[in-house]
């Protein structure tokens, strides 16, 4: 398996999760058919406009999907930016992606 650090966390103006990585690609996320996308542009994972689940319950289906297309676990550290999310959610979503001692990236 291989590790990826997550850069940045961030509810959107469009209240979208967004998770940006710090090196990785995942451009064909899309294959794995979890609603979950990748803008280029940005170069972040982004769920559509929650609905009916919570942006936690979009982190763990994000966490999932590249787990499950890529064979790679996305990680926090202690370096990710946080924007717009607080309290109990950021600390689950902490507890979802747990830190790494090490992060492999492609080369």
């Amino acid at each position: 398996m291989k590790y990826e650090n997550i850069a940045l966390v961030r509810i959107d103006a469009e209240n979208r999760l967004c998770i940006a990585p710090e090196a990785m690609n995942f451009q064909y996320i899309y294959r794995a058919a979890m609603d979950v996308h990748w803008d280029a542009e940005g170069k972040f994972l982004h769920a559509p406009v929650p609905r009916k689940w919570s942006h936690l319950q979009w982190f763990k289906q994000i966490i999932n999907a590249v787990k499950d297309e890529y064979n790679c676990q996305l990680s926090v550290t202690e370096k990710t930016i946080w924007e717009n999310v607080t309290g109990t959610a950021k600390e689950e979503m902490r507890r979802i992606a747990p830190i790494h001692a090490i992060t492999i990236h492609p080369q």
